[in-house]
């Protein structure tokens, strides 16, 4: 039995929550540190899944009522109508003098291809990677990415063709989301 994101395990509590409830492993909101995660997993006996790839959401994972509010969908189950991508204009109406616009919401994609170690040190068990209303394209170059990055965790070579294969496969601007933060 495993606990979703959409859960909103955010801290060892939450965590040790599902694991007296039965669950077996908790996958984490994408908004954790990595100290976060290690605290976690020296607290609670559960096996954890760490989101490491894909779309960050301007919300908390889960939470989002924007797609809602603004679209006429939930935003759980790849049904996001993504109203955080779209551009906004603000001072004005429309291109009046004045007016300003931009992408107030967007947030860069998450890409923690290079903390595969680091997350396995945390007590990450398994890595979740975006795949829901993606391409077969992206998801087979995303996934062969982090498999070449997990079988040759310290081959230089190799982990720079990852980082090629995850390039050229990705839209907006990577980042490592939350996983430095405080650090």
């Amino acid at each position: 039995l495993h606990a979703s994101t959409l859960m909103g395990a955010h801290n060892s509590l939450n965590v040790r929550q599902f694991a007296e409830l039965g669950f077996q492993r908790v996958v984490l909101a994408r908004e954790m540190t990595l100290n976060e995660i290690g605290q976690i997993h020296q607290q609670c006996l559960v096996e954890l899944e760490v989101f490491v790839h894909g779309a960050l959401c301007f919300a908390y994972s889960g939470l989002c009522l924007f797609s809602s509010y603004l679209g006429g969908k939930s935003g759980l189950r790849g049904r996001c109508v993504q109203p955080c991508r779209r551009r906004y204009t603000w001072g004005g109406k429309g291109r009046s003098p004045g007016a300003s616009a931009g992408y107030l919401f967007s947030m860069n994609d998450l890409a923690g291809l290079e903390l595969i170690p680091q997350l396995r040190q945390a007590g990450g068990s398994s890595l979740k990677i975006e795949g829901r209303m993606r391409s077969a394209q992206y998801v087979g170059s995303v996934v062969k990415a982090y498999r070449l990055a997990l079988d040759n965790p310290a081959t230089p070579a190799v982990l720079a063709e990852a980082k090629e294969l995850l390039e050229q496969a990705m839209g907006r601007k990577a980042s490592l989301g939350y996983f430095k933060k405080g650090q």
